[in-house]
Formats: structure tokens, C-alpha cells, sequence
């Protein structure tokens, strides 16, 4: 059955092309065994052969980490295309037609939410921070983080808000299922993160409820769109302008933030950020369109 535009929901092109369940669950163990065997060898190859050519060890690390998720990226195109023989759109929006000013709306919110909390911080407690950047070695990395990073917070997107989301609706419609299966899918895998060490619930739970803002504004917004340019502003301002020493990704940001770090003030300030770009997109502000009902 060919894709229409969809008049009521999201969700329902999980049940356009070849929808069965089967088909759902190799879909998943397919990316996980990827994830699991396959990744890592493309990241050491992608660090290897970069670190020859530029003899870099901080850029070929870093492209060793992004560029893991290229695989993910091919194999959940083939995945959409082949075993359910629909678009790769349909895990973007009901419509069939990206919006892509919708994406640069939420990168652009949150890009200004992370910026204007930043900069007041950084004037009342400037020994909190020290100035990291070196000219030479930022604009060498601008243009693989540019590329990497948007590949990698879209492939997370694509695949926890959309695909396994629109898979899980053949089972339930409950949003809050929805929500809660795929935050906490989400969050397992980061379980595993350096940052984990700040304290493990905590690192848990702030993990858990930024897969519950993104689910939550997947469905309100009857789309992707804004989960996708929210995680890639998130990641962007993280490895280029304020980064951590405990990062995952260690890069040569333009700051870099020393003083002590609390799990529970990473919570809240996710919880902060969070709840106010709600208000901003739902609240009149850049409200698109009422959530769709089926």
C-alpha cells in the first residue's frame, strides 16, 4: 500500500507499507546487533584512518565516536525502505513532507535557552570556568562535528522517537506507554557514559526524562521536527561551546565548565530547559497545530 497523506496521526504509518509486528522486531534486534558488533570497528577504522591522514589523535577521536552512527544511519534507511517499503519521511512526520523550519525553530529555542542561562553564570561565577579554545584546533573540528553530529542525534531521533515509537503504537495508543517504553529505552544505552559517575540515578533519571521531553513534544507536535533540531543544538552547544571535563565526547570547546558538578543540577536544569520550551511551542508562541487524534 503506498503512503497518502495522513489526516490523522503520526503514529499511524506504522501501519502503512508492510506494518507487521515481525517485522518491528528485526527491525530492532537488527540495529542493536549493528549497534552492539558492528559500530565499534567502524569507529576505530574512521579514527585510524583519519589519525593517519591528519595525525590528530583529538580530531581522529572524535570522528571515531560520531561517525559510528553511519552505519545506523544506512541500515535504518534500508530497514524503512526495504522491510517496510515506505519512506524514510514517514518516521518524521505524518505528512510525507519534512518541515524543515520546524527543525530550525527547536534548535534555534534551545540553542537561546542553553545561551541566555550560560552567559549569567558565567558572569557571576567566572571561576567556574576556563576559556579552552584554541583557534587552530575548533575550526579543524567545525566542519566533522557540523556533519557527525546532526547524523548522530538523528539517527537517536529517527530511532527511539520514530521508528520504535511508531512500533510500539501497533501494541498501545497510550502516550504514556509511548513515552515511558522508548525514554527508558533511551536512557539504558547512556547508562554506560562517563557522566554516569556524577551519580548513577540521578545521571539515570536525567537520561530518562530527556527521552521523556522528546517523546512528548514528538506527540504533541504530531512530528519529529522538533526533537531533531533540540538534540542537535543539545550536542552542537555541548562540544562547541561548553563542554565538561567528564564529557563523553571531550572536545576543544570554547569554554569548558571546572567547577563542582551535581547530578541533581543536571536534572533540574534539563527539567528547566525542558519545561520552558514547552510553553514557548505549545503555548501559543510556535504552536503549529492541535495534536492529531486517530
Amino acid at each position: 500500500m503506498a503512503p497518502q497523506k495522513d489526516s490523522q496521526s503520526y503514529l499511524a504509518f506504522a501501519r502503512l507499507g508492510k506494518g507487521e509486528g515481525w517485522r518491528y522486531i528485526l527491525g530492532v534486534l537488527a540495529i542493536a546487533w549493528t549497534w552492539w558488533n558492528v559500530c565499534g570497528y567502524v569507529g576505530w577504522i574512521g579514527q585510524t584512518l583519519f589519525f593517519r591522514i591528519f595525525e590528530s589523535t583529538l580530531l581522529s577521536t572524535i570522528v571515531g565516536a560520531l561517525v559510528t552512527f553511519v552505519p545506523l544511519l544506512l541500515l535504518l534507511c534500508f530497514i524503512v525502505y526495504e522491510i517496510h517499503q515506505r519512506p524514510l519521511q514517514t518516521l518524521v512526520n505524518a505528512e510525507l513532507s519534512i518541515h524543515y523550519r520546524r527543525i530550525w525553530l527547536g534548535f534555534g529555542v534551545w540553542w537561546a535557552l542553553l545561551t541566555l542561562f550560560f552567559i549569567p553564570n558565567l558572569w557571576i561565577s567566572p571561576q567556574d570556568y576556563t576559556l579552552s579554545f584554541q583557534p587552530g584546533v575548533w575550526f579543524a573540528m567545525l566542519p566533522i562535528v557540523l556533519i557527525l553530529t546532526p547524523i548522530q542525534t538523528s539517527v537517536e531521533e529517527l530511532f527511539y522517537r520514530g521508528y520504535l515509537m511508531q512500533g510500539l503504537s501497533l501494541l498501545t495508543r497510550n502516550p504514556v506507554v509511548l513515552t515511558i517504553a522508548t525514554s527508558l529505552a533511551f536512557a539504558i544505552p547512556h547508562f554506560n557514559n562517563p557522566e554516569m559517575q556524577r551519580g548513577f540515578l540521578l545521571g539515570a533519571l536525567n537520561y530518562f526524562l530527556w527521552g521523556v521531553f522528546a517523546a512528548v513534544i514528538t506527540l504533541k507536535d504530531n512530528g519529529l521536527e522538533l526533537a531533531l533540531g533540540v538534540h542537535a543544538a543539545n550536542n552542537l552547544f555541548i562540544v562547541l561551546i561548553l563542554n565538561l571535563p567528564d564529557s563523553v565526547l571531550p572536545t576543544p570547546s570554547i569554554w569548558t565548565y571546572v567547577g563542582p558538578i551535581h547530578a541533581g543540577e543536571d536534572l533540574m536544569g534539563t527539567l528547566l530547559y525542558a519545561s520552558l520550551f514547552y510553553l514557548i511551542f505549545f503555548g501559543g508562541v510556535f504552536r503549529r497545530h492541535p495534536p492529531a487524534t486517530d
